[in-house]
C-alpha cells in the first residue's frame, strides 16, 4: 500500500490541482485478491483539502486489507458544482478524475467497480456526481457532519 501526494493538471478546472491517492501495492495478489482494483473517489468536506482524510483518519488502515484505489481530490469550497466562471467540479469528478484513474492504473471502470463518497460538504458532491453519472457510479456515500439543529 502506498499513499502519494500530487499534483495533476485538470482540463475541466482549467488549473493545476491536487490529489492525494492511495495505492495497494503489488503483493495484494498474495493474499487473495483477483482482478483489477476497485476506485474509491473519496471527497472532504468545507475547509478540508485532499490531505484531510490521510492526515485526521485512518484510511490507510481502513483500505489496506481492500483491493481498492482511493483518490482523494481537493475540491476547495466547490460543493461539486459546475461553476459560471468555469471551474467545472462536477465534470472534473464524473468524467475527468475516473478517465484519469482509468489511463493511469490500466483500469476498466464501469459503474459496479466505481464508488464515490464523501463528509459533509463533499457528501453533497457525491450524491450529485453520483446522481447526474449514473452509468459511472454504482455506489455512493455520504457521511453526515455533526449539525447544530437547535438553530434550524
Amino acid at each position: 500500500m502506498a499513499l502519494f501526494h500530487g499534483v495533476i493538471n485538470s482540463k475541466a478546472l482549467m488549473k493545476d490541482t491536487t490529489l492525494s491517492m492511495i495505492v495497494p501495492s503489488d503483493d495484494r495478489k498474495n493474499i487473495g485478491f483477483q482482478g483489477q482494483p476497485q476506485l474509491l473517489i473519496l471527497l472532504h468536506g468545507a475547509g478540508g483539502s485532499n490531505y484531510t482524510w490521510s492526515k485526521y483518519s485512518s484510511i490507510e488502515r481502513y483500505t489496506e486489507p481492500l483491493n481498492l484505489i482511493v483518490l482523494m481530490p481537493n475540491i476547495e469550497f466547490s460543493f461539486g458544482l459546475n461553476m459560471s466562471n468555469g471551474l467545472n467540479y462536477q465534470s472534473y469528478l464524473g468524467e475527468e478524475l475516473p478517465q484519469w484513474a482509468e489511463k493511469t492504473f490500466g483500469l476498466k471502470l464501469d459503474r459496479e467497480t466505481t464508488t464515490i463518497a464523501g463528509q459533509s460538504m463533499g457528501g453533497f458532491a457525491a450524491i450529485h456526481t453520483a446522481l447526474a453519472y449514473p452509468n459511472k457510479f454504482g455506489k455512493c456515500g455520504v457521511f453526515p457532519h455533526r449539525w447544530r439543529w437547535t438553530n434550524i
